[in-house]
């Protein structure tokens, strides 16, 4: 079956998306890549199985 992979909850997608779009809106790059490598983290943390 192959279902070992933990889903990523979709209000924590939501809210990662609308945080990166506050930080393009406002033109704060470094907003913008501190957001996606602590996103990077979570769902690396997310999906690896413990």
């Amino acid at each position: 079956m192959g279902g070992s992979q933990k889903k990523i909850p979709t209000g924590a997608v939501v809210n990662h998306v609308m945080k990166l779009l506050a930080a393009f809106v406002s033109g704060d790059l470094n907003r913008v890549t501190s957001e996606n490598e602590r996103w990077k983290e979570y769902v690396s943390k997310t999906t690896r199985n413990n």
